[in-house]
């Protein structure tokens, strides 16, 4: 009996030996090019008088803003035919301004203010940004600090 298991462990180790090595390729999570998105830059977005989130509806395919309102508490924002219910709902399309996730849809800011570029990615993003936004995620990019102070002044009528 134990020169039959002596006989099979020395037939396993040849055998496991003689096995070549497997070598497993592929691209990083920055190298993987997206499903589908929408860039905007800030002159893109002066372009278009984009001055608020709900007003992106038009510049990006399926995404939808219904607004309440009342300064984003009860937005509805749906891309891809999915969205948030009315009140204290997940977000299907997740907001992340400077690589922060924001929480629901109710506590997204109303207005662009001093964007350098915003990215609207269609469709699901694991491998980029985890598991938020089912249905898709807006990337808003601030501009980066200046060696010197900056003012600006605007008036409506």
């Amino acid at each position: 009996m134990a020169l039959a298991a002596s006989i099979t462990g020395v037939w396993a180790q040849d055998a496991l030996l003689s096995l070549p090595p497997t070598v497993v390729t592929g691209l990083g999570v920055d190298e993987v090019p997206a499903a589908g998105a929408t860039e905007l830059s800030a002159g893109d977005l002066d372009l278009y008088q984009a001055d608020s989130l709900r007003e992106l509806s038009g510049l990006a395919p399926t995404l939808h803003f219904s607004t309440a309102d009342s300064r984003s508490y009860g937005d509805v924002v749906s891309m891809r035919g999915q969205g948030n219910t009315l009140f204290f709902g997940p977000a299907s399309v997740a907001l992340y301004i400077d690589d922060v996730p924001q929480a629901d849809a109710f506590s997204y800011p109303s207005e662009l203010l001093g964007v350098s570029g915003i990215a609207i990615h269609r469709g699901p993003q694991g491998p980029g940004f985890g598991r938020n936004g089912a249905a898709g995620l807006i990337e808003v990019t601030m501009p980066g600090p200046a060696p010197e102070q900056r003012w600006s002044v605007s008036a409506d009528y």
